[in-house]
């Protein structure tokens, strides 16, 4: 399929979720996935993630209702959440899961694939892999599967826009040893990006998610562009884990004993394929401007809120969202760069008031 969101409408349209249902997801989200959950007219309910970005089961429990035909589980940053324990609640009160393996892409927990316990599980490549589109949907329950359905091609704009940040990082790495042109380029795109996403705040006066996370039902039976397809069928599952796992290691051992940085996991699991070494720092814009400054693309994680949503009962949700500051560990990255971000995040947290 052409993006995430688009397996998750589906997803909702397999379940016959309709305005009479509810389902049930976790506060801590990019928005996207909450809105397109949204656009197939089901009733979304929140429910409470701790602080250490795992459910709150007791809270996930009181919020069943006579109306909830379906759960909702992020397993973030490649790490799972107790999918099993869900699994349980979902089997004694006769609902669905669907996992969310967006963030997730060859991961497993001690004993399965992520994205294999499931009813349905949706996953999104170009998190994980250098390509401009593309999502997929599982069916693990067998009941659910249907004769296969059409899928249309992309429109050509979503792919071209799709593909204009690896144009962005691209010229910018073509000119990172030019200390003149560099930061002329670096602020004329960030400014061409500011005019496309104009800053927004929900009724609450949070700052609000991109309009573009948004659904638009234009995307809906789209399927991935071939320029992705290729890309994919070339890369090399092993070597990108095995890289991202070295990675994350290493920016574990580096930051160890700075105490104005925490990583949010502070271990490895097995299994664990991470997407990014998420940290919790004060100043995370300023931080993150400064780091983007020498092209290191770090990203204020999941920073803006969705618009139909009050915030106000989810603490530890609003906390992540406002606190984690996600750097690249990705399998492009080596020893030396990972070297150089950690000790120039560590310059700005020291030195950033």
């Amino acid at each position: 399929m052409h993006k995430a969101r688009v397996a998750i409408h589906k997803a909702c349209e397999l379940l016959r979720l309709d305005k009479e249902s509810q389902i049930l997801a976790p506060a801590y989200n990019c928005g996207s996935e909450i809105d397109a959950l949204k656009s197939s007219g089901t009733n979304v309910v929140l429910y409470k993630v701790n602080t250490d970005a795992q459910t709150d089961l007791s809270d996930l429990r009181q919020r069943i209702s006579q109306r909830t035909r379906a759960i909702y589980v992020i397993h973030y940053f490649g790490f799972a959440q107790p999918v099993e324990e869900i699994r349980k609640i979902c089997e004694e009160e006769g609902i669905y899961l669907i996992e969310d393996c967006a963030l997730s892409l060859f991961s497993y927990d001690e004993t399965n694939k992520l994205g294999s316990v499931g009813d349905i599980s949706v996953f999104n490549f170009p998190k994980a892999l250098p390509v401009p589109d593309g999502g997929a949907m599982v069916i693990n329950n067998r009941d659910l599967a249907q004769d296969a359905w059409i899928l249309n091609r992309p429109q050509f704009r979503s792919v071209a826009r799709s593909i204009l940040p690896f144009a962005k990082r691209y010229v910018l790495r073509s000119f990172s040893g030019n200390r003149t042109l560099y930061p002329l380029l670096w602020h004329l795109l960030k400014r061409t990006h500011l005019l496309a996403e104009q800053p927004r705040r929900t009724p609450n006066m949070q700052p609000e998610m991109p309009a573009s996370y948004y659904y638009d039902y234009r995307l809906t039976n789209r399927a991935i562009s071939a320029i992705s397809k290729r890309a994919i069928e070339r890369c090399d599952a092993t070597a990108i884990v095995k890289r991202r796992r070295k990675n994350f290691n290493l920016y574990l051992s580096l930051i160890s004993g700075t105490h104005a940085i925490k990583p949010l996991f502070k271990n490895l699991p097995d299994g664990v394929c991470p997407l990014h070494f998420p940290v919790i720092v004060a100043n995370r814009k300023q931080i993150c401007q400064k780091l983007n400054e020498l092209s290191i693309a770090a990203i204020e994680w999941w920073s803006g809120y969705h618009r139909d949503f009050s915030w106000d009962e989810y603490p530890n949700a609003c906390f992540l969202k406002d606190k984690i500051l996600a750097l690249p560990l990705h399998q492009q990255l080596n020893d030396r760069h990972i070297e150089f971000i950690v000790h120039k995040l560590i310059d700005f947290v020291t030195n950033i008031d």
